[in-house]
């Protein structure tokens, strides 16, 4: 039996996250034959340390290329891009892929669509078909048109992507599979006491875990490159006003990340208020079950709107970022103010706990796996005009 090759390109932390259970479950298919590479900010420890939780799941790593840029601003991004493009493209030059899987839309993954492109490989796409601020905006539906196969999460996703011009037949509602991740979560019972002390922070001491705290997790946007120093600086001083203990997950590695990062680490390393605590990452299993302890999570990382919808966490989701994504009645919008961030933090305390399937039912992986064993594959296509 001819087994079905497919590659599987993972770029940052948040990208395995949103294809873990799918990976995991290709890996189960007698009929795939998977292979994974890591390139930009998932091959280095930094960001998350990628690495170091595919090797925990068992998911063996064929090539991991460290094509991130030294550049924290516009070309930093082009930079890697490009650099991790020619990566991807001599890889797939050494081997003989069926289809080549891409995930979201960081900028990177453009990467990967166009190297299977140009190869003539058929693509599968991962969460096109959702609407956002951001770069990410611009990329994913860049990527939509390059792709063959859509695994999309929602209805109103699978409605886009068909209006945008695909094969109705090639467009899938498969739910996410991070919510996959949160149901697992929801089902293990670990303490945030015995999580936290497993990672390294910066802060006074490590936080117990036994008070009442909140997560923030706040990446710098894009397009909003002059604004990304205030905007964080909101963000701090909402943090200084809280009550609660404060566990605070760095940024990814977009343009302004530095910026970012700067400041909070700053202002950690600051002593200003001793009960904020600062992780460079932690594993998605841990995360969760940390975001289902917490009182709230704060910021505009989409796993507010995502795996919190899911497990009906109150997420405070602020600024653009995040703009017209579907979302639950878990979250709460606010502009870059630290008054009306502080107001929205405040009434997470008595908000009711609402889950929400929207975004998948937790079988996401299954379903994923199943399709990409059987679907016929082909580059080739058209544009459809919808009646």
């Amino acid at each position: 039996m001819t087994k079905r090759k497919i590659l599987i390109v993972i770029s940052a932390r948040a990208s395995y996250s949103r294809i873990k259970t799918a990976l995991l479950a290709l890996l189960r298919k007698n009929k795939i034959n998977l292979k994974v590479i890591l390139v930009a900010s998932s091959s280095i420890s930094f960001y998350g340390n990628t690495r170091r939780q595919l090797e925990i799941d068992g998911v063996s790593i064929d090539q991991c290329f460290e094509t991130l840029s030294e550049h924290k601003d516009f070309y930093g991004q082009l930079d890697t891009l490009c650099t991790s493009m020619q990566a991807i493209g001599k890889y797939i030059l050494a081997n003989n892929f069926d289809a080549i899987f891409t995930i979201a839309d960081r900028y990177e993954t453009i990467a990967t669509a166009i190297s299977a492109v140009c190869f003539n490989i058929p693509l599968i796409h991962l969460q096109g078909g959702e609407v956002t601020g951001n770069i990410d905006e611009k990329v994913r539906h860049a990527v939509t048109k390059l792709a063959n196969i859509h695994l999309v999460c929602t209805k109103i996703a699978r409605d886009n992507v068909i209006r945008m011009g695909e094969y109705p037949c090639n467009v899938f509602i498969t739910g996410c599979p991070s919510c996959d991740l949160a149901e697992y979560a929801s089902k293990s019972n670990i303490s945030p006491s015995e999580i936290l002390p497993r990672y390294e922070c910066i802060g006074i001491d490590k936080p117990t875990g036994c008070n009442p705290y909140y997560i923030v997790l706040q990446h710098p946007v894009t397009d909003e490159y002059e604004d990304v120093s205030r905007q964080i600086t909101e963000t701090i001083k909402a943090v200084e006003n809280m009550k609660h203990d404060v566990i605070w997950i760095a940024n990814n590695a977009d343009a302004g990340a530095d910026k970012v990062y700067s400041a909070v680490s700053t202002f950690v390393k600051s002593k200003k208020k001793q009960n904020v605590w600062l992780y460079n990452g932690i594993d998605s299993s841990d995360f969760l079950s940390l975001l289902i302890g917490s009182v709230c999570i704060l910021g505009n990382s989409s796993v507010g709107i995502r795996e919190c919808s899911y497990l009906g966490v109150p997420a405070v989701n602020i600024g653009s970022r995040q703009s017209g994504r579907e979302r639950g009645k878990n979250v709460i919008d606010v502009a870059h103010d630290w008054m009306e961030i502080l107001n929205a933090v405040n009434s997470c305390v008595k908000m009711p706990r609402c889950k929400d399937n929207l975004y998948g039912d937790g079988n996401a992986g299954e379903v994923i796996a199943d399709i990409l064993e059987n679907i016929q594959l082909n580059h080739i296509k058209k544009l459809v005009f919808s009646q």
